[in-house]
């Protein structure tokens, strides 16, 4: 107003605005946690440039500086338009420049690798006569022979080291002579043995005798070509199936003169007369080995990642003051101590304040008289008394809290962070995503795949920090949770984690799947044992020739004195053992159906199969006392529980309260076996359109090598089982009863009701259809009835 030519330069105005957001946006990179500049930031909780440096600045990464530079760009054309015309004109001429240079060196570089005629360099030898095969033969007989007279019963070590040339000779002689079938097999045993002559490791060095009967015995019994000592079962199956005289001298030929193997190139040897001493020199046959082919790993680019949100500052100290508002208005005094800011729920630390309280107390002299004021009265003051707060408190006033804070999932516990503190879990009002790929590619995660048998990534916790676990280590897994809480989205996380790291020559799986549509889209996947197990009545037999696997495995390792799975694929490297994984989806369907066989069966795994690579993966809805048996618990010592409905099921989970106050959707309590209490972490999360990325690769990927698992259950004996031939049934626990009269001596009806659940009238009918098949003897009053099958 009072000096209009300050507005005269509008575009330096227009620039100002730009340059003030390039500057609160470079703030934002800096987050000073010591020092004068740490009281702007909280002790480093935010940024010098605050939510609005955040905002302008963007996320981390390139499109930071693009953001900045664009500001940084627009303020200067703003300023000086001219400036930006000219340096627009100068880049444009300079990559014109630029251009035309890469335009010059790319023809004079083609000019230089134009294609020219090629030269032979070797130089045309004029040719030789043919040689005479039979002669060259008959004189290699001949030395042989000689050799086995002067040397006796050691015919190949006095044979002299016959080059290449004399080998292609000898082969070649042997499929252009045309005589009788025994001077053709001659011929062919010759040129076998000189391969292994020409061979340059005396280690490998055999006796044969030069007779083509002891040569037939010695080529099935243990051949050697190219002096690599091989196996017949690792030769290929024209060479080991068919005997010289069976297989033409062409393909006998082709088989000496090319031999292929697994990670080595064809070598195709020329006829002799195109043969030259410079390109055989240096010629080196190549050894057969025993095919294996490897399986190759789906990419981790088949799984979605996520972008990181940042940490809402502002309204995490508005949180923060509130509660210790809240607090002192009940007379509670704390203090705010470490925050951590979580993907699904950020916990406050409070440290407890003091409790104070004042008395009036009478001074005295140091002789314990009284001092007295002017008046002649005795003069008091007043003292303060300090007392720790307590925990109880603190915990009491959590209804309050959880009004004043507009949430009715409040969880306090004590003590956390390896501090002092209490803690209180607060839901964040925009949870952040957790992604299966964005945990993978986390440093915790790799340095446990490093040394785990089987790698899981879990989640993340409370304070941001990655979880991942190796399954072999817990050993077994128990998972509960309500419908809608998030428990088979972990079972699917889980599998698909373990498809992501392991091929089918290093884990295979048994998946059961009573509900139908969690676990059967991994049908045709190749780590499948068998398709997934839809029928309950299938389950127990499935479970049971688990338990013959396992001892097998055990008899296996006792053979070469091991103790566990990972010493037994150290000594046998050849022929590892997989891992074997066991996923069952819902419990309590098959407790209700089987309860007695089932858990039978899953104990038993799970207290043998630790050392034998056998792991156990349980999930249920429903963890009640009659499904989570004591049993089970005593045998899975980690747990997972999702939100359920209520404490008591977070009890029988859990042993604590706590799992009825989560938030679903993959908010989870864990308990390791090694701790003391459970950790809340936000479980990882795998999408449909993942999942079906990571089977279609396994599904379309070259078959490689996998090891075979018998998984046929067998009886006591050792026989599989065969039904008997009794009489029909129309009771279905009738086969169940003639298992319990098998295992028993003496069977009653009260036994019979204890073991299979049922009561006396159905026990009474099983009793007397024992009884008509002649399994038990007859009723002898309220005595036992002796077992006769």
């Amino acid at each position: 107003i009072f000096k209009p030519s300050l507005f005269r330069r509008w575009r330096l105005w227009l620039a100002s605005l730009p340059l003030v957001a390039l500057t609160i946006g470079a703030m934002s990179l800096l987050r000073p946690v010591e020092g004068p500049l740490a009281w702007f930031t909280l002790q480093g909780y935010s940024t010098l440039g605050g939510a609005l440096g955040d905002m302008i600045a963007g996320p981390a990464g390139w499109r930071r500086i693009l953001q900045l530079g664009g500001l940084a760009a627009l303020a200067i054309a703003l300023a000086s338009p001219i400036f930006v015309i000219i340096f627009a004109m100068t880049f444009g001429r300079l990559l014109l420049f630029v251009f035309i240079g890469l335009v010059f060196i790319a023809k004079s570089v083609g000019g230089i690798f134009k294609r020219k005629p090629i030269k032979d360099p070797l130089p045309q030898a004029e040719p030789e006569p043919a040689p005479d095969y039979a002669a060259a033969y008959s004189d290699y007989s001949a030395a042989t022979m000689a050799a086995a007279a002067t040397n006796g019963a050691q015919p190949h070590d006095a044979h002299p080291p016959y080059e290449i040339e004399d080998v292609a000779h000898i082969a070649a002689a042997s499929a252009a002579i045309d005589a009788e079938s025994e001077d053709v097999a001659h011929e062919k045993y010759a040129a076998h043995k000189v391969l292994n002559i020409a061979d340059d490791d005396p280690a490998d060095d055999h006796n044969y005798d030069y007779d083509y009967p002891e040569y037939e015995n010695n080529r099935h019994a243990a051949p050697h070509l190219n002096g690599a000592g091989l196996a017949a079962d690792q030769l290929p199956d024209d060479l080991s199936d068919e005997s010289p005289d069976e297989m033409p001298d062409d393909e006998w030929e082709d088989m000496l003169m090319t031999i292929t193997d697994t990670n080595s190139a064809t070598l195709i040897m020329d006829p002799p007369e195109q043969r030259t001493d410079s390109r055989l020199s240096g010629l080196k046959i190549p050894t057969l080995g025993k095919r294996r082919e490897k399986w190759a790993k789906p990419s981790i680019q088949l799984l979605e990642g996520v972008e990181d949100r940042g940490v809402p500052t502002e309204h995490i100290n508005e949180t923060a003051e509130i509660i210790r508002q809240t607090l002192a208005d009940h007379g509670v005094e704390v203090e705010i101590g470490s925050i951590k800011y979580g993907p699904t729920v950020t916990m406050y630390g409070i440290i407890p304040g003091w409790t104070r309280r004042f008395k009036q107390v009478r001074l005295e002299d140091e002789e314990g008289n009284p001092i007295l004021d002017e008046r002649g009265k005795q003069i008091s003051t007043r003292q303060e008394q300090k007392t720790r707060v307590k925990v109880s408190a603190i915990l009491s006033q959590e209804k309050d809290l959880a009004l004043a804070l507009r949430t009715p999932n409040l969880r306090l516990e004590t003590p956390v962070m390896g501090k002092a503190q209490v803690g209180i879990e607060i839901p964040n009002e925009q949870p952040a995503p957790v992604t299966l790929r964005s945990i993978m590619e986390t440093a915790e995660y790799k340095k446990v795949r490093s040394n785990a048998s089987l790698p899981v990534a879990l989640g993340k916790g409370t304070g941001g920090e990655n979880i991942a676990l190796d399954l072999a280590k817990m050993p077994h897994l128990l998972i509960a949770g309500a419908t809608g809480a998030g428990k088979s989205v972990a079972l699917n996380a889980i599998v698909s984690g373990l498809l992501m790291e392991r091929s089918p020559a290093e884990l295979r799986m048994l998946l059961v799947d009573p509900k139908r549509v969690e676990l059967t889209p991994y049908n045709g996947v190749p780590h499948l044992l068998n398709p997934v197990i839809v029928e309950v009545d299938e389950v127990v037999s499935m479970l049971k020739g688990v338990i013959n696997e396992m001892m097998n495995r055990y008899r296996q390792m006792e053979e070469i004195g091991v103790r566990n799975i990972e010493a037994y694929n150290e000594r046998n490297s050849d022929e590892p053992m997989p891992f074997l994984l066991v996923v069952v989806d819902e419990l309590a369907d098959l407790m209700m159906t089987a309860a007695a066989d089932v858990e039978q069966s899953l104990c038993r795994l799970a207290q043998l199969g630790r050392a034998t690579g056998i792991h156990l993966i349980l999930a249920t809805q429903r963890p009640s006392v009659d499904v989570v048996t004591g049993l089970i618990k005593a045998n899975f010592p980690s747990r997972i529980s999702f939100g359920v409905t209520s404490h008591t099921d977070s009890r029988t989970i859990l042993d604590v309260n706590g799992a009825e106050k989560l938030l679903g959707k993959g908010d989870m309590l864990y308990l390791p076996r090694d701790a003391a209490r459970p950790l809340r972490a936000q479980g990882v999360f795998i999408s449909d359109e993942e999942i079906d990325g990571i089977i279609n690769f396994w599904q379309n990927s070259p078959r490689g090598w996998m090891p075979e698992v018998n998984l046929s259950p067998v009886s006591e004996d050792g026989a599989e089982e065969d039904e008997d031939d009794y009489s029909p049934s129309t009771d279905a626990l009738f086969d169940k009863a003639v298992e319990l009269a098998r295992t028993q001596r003496k069977l009653s009806v009260s036994l019979m009701q204890r073991r299979l659940r049922i009561g006396y009238p159905r026990a009474a009918r099983l009793m007397d259809e024992l009884e008509e098949n002649g399994i038990v003897g007859p009723s002898d009053g309220s005595k036992s009835r002796e077992v006769i099958a």
